[in-house]
């Protein structure tokens, strides 16, 4: 449900538009009202808006000055607005401002209507697409704490990450086919870390995992079980090889803060004082133990990651770039067809499926 602020120092011009649209139909459950900009500003620092009408028109500050002051303080805040004045420099000035509409004075109320159900519908879209980034984006994030515990023999970790996948899965609509997605993931994450260490894959068929986990996925417990006995059998048999595989603490705990914080820019100054080394030594150490840089390694992430949104979401991709940290849409799509040898746009179209 949305909070609408209507601003007008005409005070029938602000019940009018009250009390003559329907804003149950458009899902608003709040209608706030002021008079001027001051009420306006104590309105908005007091209470949740979504969308502002406002007159351009008013004395003391006018609906230009206050929006501007609102987007400094609150960017996602939306705008509509009214102005007896045909006068394009008002027009200008509102859209450079982030105002989408602007309605002539007198309002005609279906107009007002049809103008605001667009703009809830963007903030609908919007609000989707945000939640589902950031859906993925801790999807991801289990994936990488399965491949570290799984590949470093450490089950100190264990209860809280399956606690962690379980809360994932719980949060999705497509409970069944969630189950069966994750635990796709979690077996393929096992092969590959025996495979990778040279250990016989028979303990993973003495659990009897087949590749479809109808029966594995029957039930949350049934699967929590499961879990618990392939991180048991997996970590029991790299045991033994645990003094050769282990990765160096201090780069497996840059990697995981590199993979938590995707979505801003890493300076190498930042992730330097983030454990405690100096920048050069830091960077040698990275090397030696993983075989790349750390800016390769942050592009392979990053990359990973944009790979999983273009594939299993519908999200805009320029939106996907902008979430990963880059401005410049053209640099990204070079970095994802240099890793993946397909544009970000051939990816989608050839591999994208309805996320579950």
């Amino acid at each position: 449900m949305f909070s609408v602020l209507v601003v007008d120092d005409e005070i029938y011009a602000v019940k009018g538009i009250v009390d003559g649209i329907d804003w149950e139909k458009l899902g608003v459950a709040e209608v706030f009202e002021a008079y001027h900009a001051r009420e306006a500003k104590a309105i908005l620092e007091s209470k949740p808006v979504d969308l502002i009408i406002c007159d351009i028109n008013m004395p003391e500050e006018n609906g230009l000055q206050l929006l501007e002051w609102a987007k400094e303080q609150f960017p996602e805040l939306e705008a509509v607005f009214l102005t007896c004045h045909t006068d394009f420099n008002y027009v200008r000035k509102a859209l450079q401002l982030g105002s989408c509409d602007y309605l002539l004075k007198p309002v005609i109320y279906d107009e007002m209507e049809e103008v605001l159900r667009k703009n809830f519908d963007r903030l609908i879209k919007e609000r989707t697409n945000q939640e589902s980034m950031e859906s993925f984006k801790r999807f991801y994030n289990i994936e990488e704490q399965w491949k570290s515990l799984l590949g470093n023999a450490g089950t100190e970790e264990a209860g809280d990450l399956i606690n962690q996948t379980m809360d994932w899965i719980s949060c999705r609509k497509d409970n069944k086919g969630t189950l069966i997605k994750v635990y796709q993931s979690i077996l393929q994450t096992a092969v590959f870390v025996q495979k990778k260490k040279g250990m016989s894959l028979d303990n993973l068929s003495s659990l009897e995992l087949s590749m479809d986990g109808h029966e594995i996925t029957c039930s949350d417990e049934q699967f929590k079980q499961w879990m618990e006995n392939i991180i048991k059998v997996v970590c029991t048999n790299a045991g033994n090889n645990e003094n050769r595989y282990q990765k160096n603490s201090i780069v497996h705990e840059l990697q995981r803060y590199i993979q938590q914080n995707l979505n801003r820019k890493l300076t190498r100054e930042e992730l330097s004082e983030y454990v405690h080394l100096n920048e050069s030594y830091l960077s040698r150490l990275f090397h030696k133990e993983t075989g790349m840089s750390l800016s390769d390694y942050i592009l392979q992430e990053r990359m990973k990651l944009a790979k999983v949104l273009i594939s299993e979401s519908d999200m805009p991709i320029y939106g996907i770039a902008n979430q990963l940290c880059y401005d410049n849409f053209s640099y990204f799509a070079k970095m994802f067809k240099k890793v993946y040898n397909l544009t970000p746009q051939e990816y989608r179209k050839k591999y994208f499926s309805q996320p579950v």
